[in-house]
């Protein structure tokens, strides 16, 4: 998607537009300036003026030399210099905010020249869809200034017929409710009054842009929390079918994103949307899915994001952190043990169920759509996951931190595309999927430690809550299968009937492949055949499966309403790096065998080893995400990963999201590891080249 030029500005010079910008200049409508009469004016003020006349005359010089071919943009041009300039120096900046909440920073006099998106150069403002928005001016208190006060009309670009209009006084600031979509252009108009005698101090234009903007969640006003928390619930309680009708086409329930990330995550082959260089795009193009289903519930609302750094800097645990409170997400029961999590001695399974709010004990859903992928009790689940549980599960504990500014800072000083893609999945996000989901039944291996199969209980504390990738790893190579028909009678350990199958012709390497996976600091470095002989009981015949994750760590985490705002955090993070320069080197590796694609460039095809076009499926520049509609795996679905990276570039004037964000600012890291330093400090990424004409602090004119 491109941006549309206006049919009033979109020919202006960018030298025109660096200069003119939000200012307010005097008004004189019936005078057609010209250079000769400015000079003569002029001739009669004071020396400093003079000087300040001869520089504007040089820009305007410039401008013929640049706009010669076309002479009413040169008078256009030249207009609105001696307007500037009748000012006299007093001018305002001027801006337009969603009310209730602070101007966004690109359009203000102390915006960031780095930390900006390109494409808003031409542009005065955001206007938010569906939303009341108002005038900002800069330094002007209308509470206490008695000499002006001012009135703007934002009219559509393509249709001047419907226009609104405010003023912002003494006597308080009116906002207009706009009903627009993303890329519309608003022409706007802001002409300053007298308070003494009611008549014109200045007048000026500029464009409004409509977009969306994406804002930390917890920087939403109480209203908006709410609104966008019902929004949100509502795809968990409204069908496809029930949806399409109320809301249209592009209205989708929850269940259909959980089928989404499941049946691209869950196969034995290869995790086509974790573990490789797709990861971000692809939670990029099913968190832009998400969002737009939710704006056909209701169009003001836009996904917030969470800055988990946030959390860590200020030492919240998990339980208190602020998504998880009874007016957001739900809040996280507590283990009796945080040092160990949840057992089975100590914890009902039920008990991990969201406790409060909206999503209070919503159940996870049943896999009806994908036979391939049935496994343990049929639940839409991981087929390493023995979660026996019909909630959606918290197994939270203690012992989890979330990722801090170091990890995101370490992460921003990768400086080629193909690391920092490779990163993205791990240490930037990854504990805050395993600080909510975590682990079940850790109790389970006592007597694996009682009988020195690990070395003592923190070791078992760590190794257990690596369980579940660890199964993982041995589903994805082949060692063990699911049941499908697991059940219980009761949830707690004696009435869960489950298990593995592991397979008969790898069981002679099953035990090596074990003491492989298994760090040699859990269990020391002497265990012998016989030891790992035991290890592989337990798999087989014992109670592995029984050990099992929270869905917040598996393929179908999005069914767990606290997954969405988590990713928006990294894609912010990427916008921030690209802002800065980017990458020195942009290539996106395409031979798995001798760069780093994925993590499996051989896998598991129907059971056979081997390298196959699909094992790093996904990961590729030009990869799409498998079809989950029509359930075929060898179809594909949606945008390739370099659209998804082109579209999301805030460096290009093609910017293509619905969304912004709303600022690039990390005070909490400022004391630690000052990101937003590192980000406008020289060095970082490419070359930095001026992507703004500048004037003084202003980085954008319109």
């Amino acid at each position: 998607m491109s941006i549309k030029s206006s049919s009033s500005y979109g020919s202006l010079s960018t030298i025109e537009d660096s200069i003119v910008g939000e200012y307010f200049h005097d008004s004189n409508d019936d005078i057609n300036y010209n250079v000769s009469k400015e000079l003569n004016n002029r001739n009669k003020k004071s020396q400093s003026t003079l000087m300040y006349v001869v520089v504007s005359i040089s820009t305007i010089i410039g401008l013929a030399l640049v706009l010669i071919s076309n002479q009413n943009i040169l008078l256009n041009s030249i207009n609105k210099m001696m307007m500037f300039m009748e000012d006299g120096g007093g001018a305002s900046i001027w801006t337009f905010n969603r009310k209730d909440y602070e101007p966004l920073p690109y359009f203000l006099s102390t915006a960031d020249e780095t930390l900006t998106y390109k494409f808003l150069d031409k542009y005065a403002a955001i206007i938010e869809p569906y939303t009341d928005t108002e005038l900002y001016v800069e330094d002007y208190d209308a509470t206490t200034n008695t000499d002006y006060y001012f009135e703007y009309e934002l009219c559509e670009a393509d249709n001047d017929s419907n226009c609104m209009s405010g003023k912002i006084s003494n006597e308080g600031s009116e906002s207009v409710y706009i009903k627009c979509q993303p890329y519309q252009e608003y022409e706007i108009t802001v002409i300053k009054y007298s308070y003494i005698d009611g008549s014109k101090m200045g007048k000026t234009n500029g464009i409004g842009l409509c977009m969306y903007v994406r804002r930390e969640m917890r920087s939403l006003s109480r209203d908006d929390l709410d609104t966008t928390m019902d929004t949100m619930y509502a795809l968990w309680t409204t069908s496809d079918e029930e949806g399409s009708q109320l809301y249209g086409d592009d209205y989708h329930s929850a269940e259909y994103f959980v089928k989404a990330h499941h049946f691209n995550a869950a196969w034995q082959d290869s995790d086509h949307i974790h573990e490789g260089l797709g990861f971000l795009p692809q939670h990029i193009k099913t968190t832009n899915m998400f969002e737009k289903s939710m704006q056909t519930v209701n169009p003001s609302t836009s996904l917030p994001y969470w800055d988990f750094t946030i959390d860590y800097a200020e030492g919240e645990y998990i339980f208190t952190s602020f998504p998880f409170k009874e007016k957001t997400f739900g809040s996280i029961a507590e283990p009796a043990d945080h040092t160990w999590g949840w057992l089975y001695k100590n914890d009902s399974i039920e008990n991990a169920a969201i406790m409060d709010g909206r999503w209070k004990k919503i159940k996870a859903s049943f896999n009806t759509d994908y036979p391939e992928l049935n496994a343990n009790f049929g639940y839409l689940r991981a087929p390493w996951n023995g979660n026996p549980s019909p909630y959606v599960s918290r197994f939270t504990a203690f012992t989890t931190e979330l990722p801090s500014c170091s990890d995101h800072y370490k992460w921003l000083e990768y400086d080629t595309l193909t690391d920092f893609l490779t990163q993205a999945p791990y240490a930037p996000h990854a504990s805050t999927h395993g600080a909510i989901g975590s682990v079940y039944g850790c109790d389970l291996m006592d007597d694996l430690t009682a009988n020195g199969l690990i070395t003592d209980a923190s070791a078992q504390i760590k190794l257990c809550q690596k369980w579940g990738f660890m199964m993982k790893e041995l589903y994805r190579k082949n060692y063990i299968t699911p049941r499908t028909d697991c059940s219980y009678s009761s949830l707690d350990y004696k009435g869960i009937d489950c298990g593995f199958t592991c397979n008969d012709e790898k069981s002679d390497t099953m035990a090596s492949q074990l003491e492989q996976l298994i760090d040699s600091r859990y269990v020391g470095d002497f265990l012998n055949q016989e030891q790992w002989g035991e290890w592989k009981s337990f798999v087989c015949e014992g109670d592995a499966a029984k050990i099992f994750v929270g869905d917040h760590v598996e393929s179908a985490s999005p069914v767990d309403p606290s997954f969405w705002p988590i990713h928006p955090t990294l894609e912010r993070i990427l916008h921030g790096k690209m802002m800065a320069g980017g990458f020195k080197d942009n290539t996106w590796p395409s031979d798995s065998q001798n760069d780093y694609v994925c993590d499996k460039f051989n896998c598991y095809e129907d059971g056979v080893a081997g390298f196959y076009d699909q094992c790093c499926y996904g990961h590729y520049e030009d990869d799409q995400m498998l079809d989950f509609i029509s359930g075929d795996r060898y179809s594909r679905y949606g945008p390739t990963n370099r659209a998804i990276m082109d579209d999301t570039d805030p460096t290009s004037q093609e910017y293509a999201m619905r969304y912004i964000y709303d600022s690039f600012e990390w005070e909490h890291c400022e004391d630690t590891d000052d990101i937003k330093k590192l980000l406008t400090s020289s060095g970082n990424g490419k070359a930095k080249s001026s992507t703004r004409q500048s004037s003084g602090k202003k980085t954008n004119k319109i």
